[in-house]
């Protein structure tokens, strides 16, 4: 049985280095998190293995820097870019069923150590991946070391077991440790022997074998007077150097192989972390699309209005709902109920000096408009407000946000019942923008927007061509491009005309419109220029 165990800190340090920088559209960094996650695939396709953990550092002060103030002094602190993408790691390996591993007052390599010796313990082979060269001392029959170097669009792995440590390096594993008091260790800052580099440090253990052996034959005539002189000098450092040096396996964790057998994820947990981190690739590649389906639908959480023919003429404020069969679905206080395509067309509807609650407002009022209906004053708009709430969700349809804020179980091609759910999600929409400090930023700016690009679209705006014109001919001479001039409203119109011939749905015409209509105008320029 093998089990792999990763250096939590390590490993997202270098994939943080690694990766080049990015970010969700609301500025979270996750660049470390994507490294780490196509490290830890990689590593599970290589080494195939039955169990899978992570050891990470918990922050404070260890027993070595209670032994020595100056350890890992010259360290630079953790980049606030990196820190921010810690806590959402651990969340995700949670998700992924992944144990992870740490103990306060000990570093994430003495855990590693200590999985290790209990892993060889129960005779399991311990695969250990990590970018720290600390590691190596650890190798053994059982456990060996995978070591990771990341640059920036490259990441190379050599797994060292003691046969390949002995070549790299001429001696034992745990030998390292006696190298590392020698030479010292200068990004834990590690004091070593003044003066003693590598070089000297591996012909001395060469000679001596050990730290103890080049103590006790100080008076070797092998030995250079000066380099005596250092030795001398340098020994209470030399043996602090590799009491600190040493990792402990004896850290106080509770654990077993067994408890880090590879297991299934919570396809719904990873899903939602994948989604709010922008990772559409990794959940198609985890096979996690379908898994908000997995979930039972919530039980109902609002007292249902009853069921009108009609809406009375004196109510003041009512939801709209468009259904894409056209059907209209009408929710006020008081009850709710739905009309159909030609009941709407035939005057059965009057909106006029009503304040309206729309999902998606500007597409609704142009479909008003296309139904010959006058429309009173839009009062909210749930759809934006959900956006503002979460702008890295990949859907705000009514059901979606009747499932998530109200319980509420609803098909979006029921009018009267996703109407219904408009009335009852502006006040906690409302309610969730004030807690979360939007309320500004929805009234005075991303709202009004909405009746302004209604208005500019239904009538259109002014150009003044002649002005286009010395902007199209200065933009010519600075590229040495031609300019084309095209009028967009034909393309719009061209591009509804081909994706209704294509038999798209409207709703799916509404997200892609635009890029078919900007498909057209470079057809359009590049047919114009062959």
């Amino acid at each position: 049985m093998k089990l792999l165990i990763l250096d939590g800190n390590s490993v997202i340090n270098r994939a943080y280095f690694g990766v080049k920088p990015l970010t969700t559209r609301d500025g979270l960094y996750t660049h470390a998190i994507y490294g780490f996650l196509n490290i830890l695939e990689r590593m599970e396709k290589e080494e195939q293995p039955e169990a899978v953990c992570v050891a990470f550092d918990l922050h404070g002060p260890t027993f070595r820097h209670l032994k020595y103030d100056g350890y890992k002094a010259t360290r630079h602190a953790m980049p606030e870019e990196l820190v921010q993408q810690m806590p959402i790691m651990k969340d995700v390996l949670r998700a992924m069923n992944i144990p992870i591993y740490e103990c306060q007052g000990w570093e994430a390599d003495d855990v590693i150590g200590t999985v290790g010796k209990i892993c060889s313990q129960q005779d399991w082979e311990c695969v250990i991946v990590t970018g720290d060269r600390d590691s190596l001392q650890l190798i053994d029959g059982n456990v060996h070391v995978k070591l990771v170097i990341s640059k920036p669009g490259q990441t190379t792995t050599t797994l060292f077991d003691e046969e390949k440590f002995r070549e790299e390096y001429g001696f034992e594993p745990k030998k390292l440790i006696d190298l590392k008091a020698l030479m010292g260790d200068s990004s834990d800052n590690i004091p070593g022997v003044a003066g003693v580099g590598p070089k000297t440090a591996k012909e001395l253990l060469a000679k001596f074998g050990s730290l103890d052996g080049v103590y006790a034959h100080l008076d070797d005539p092998s030995i250079r007077p000066k380099l005596r002189e250092k030795l001398e000098a340098g020994k209470e450092n030399a043996y602090l150097s590799f009491d600190l040096a040493t990792i402990r396996p004896e850290a106080p964790i509770d654990f077993a192989p067994k408890d880090a057998i590879v297991q299934p994820y919570n396809r719904l947990e990873l899903y939602q972390l994948f989604q709010k981190l922008e990772f559409v690739r990794l959940i198609d590649k985890y096979g996690l699309r379908g898994a908000a389906a997995d979930v039972p639908k919530p039980e109902r959480k609002v007292q249902s209005l009853p069921r009108r023919e009609e809406m009375p003429a004196d109510v003041d404020s009512c939801a709209v709902y468009l259904a894409e069969d056209g059907s209209v679905g009408l929710a006020w206080a008081e009850g709710v109920c739905a009309l159909t395509p030609m009941e709407a067309q035939m005057g059965q509807l009057s909106l006029a000096g009503k304040n309206l609650i729309f999902h998606d407002s500007k597409t609704a009022m142009h479909r008003l408009d296309e139904l010959g209906i006058q429309a009173g004053e839009c009062v909210f708009d749930t759809a934006l407000a959900a956006y503002d709430l979460n702008p890295s969700s990949s859907d705000y349809t009514v059901s979606k946000l009747a499932t998530n804020y109200l319980g509420l179980s609803v098909e979006d091609a029921d009018a009267a019942a996703c109407a219904e759910a408009l009335w009852h999600l502006r006040p906690v929409l409302s309610g969730e923008l004030e807690k979360n400090g939007m309320e500004r930023l929805y009234r005075e700016i991303e709202f009004p927007l909405c009746r302004v690009l209604y208005r500019m679209e239904n009538r259109g705006i002014c150009i003044d061509r002649e002005q286009l014109r010395q902007f199209g001919d200065m933009l010519q001479e600075a590229s040495g491009l031609p300019v084309l001039y095209q009028d967009e409203r034909l393309t719009t119109v061209s591009a509804e005309r081909m994706l209704i011939d294509a038999d798209v749905r409207r709703e799916k015409r509404k997200k892609v419109i635009d890029k078919v209509a900007a498909t057209i105008i470079l057809q359009s320029y590049l047919d114009s220029h062959r």
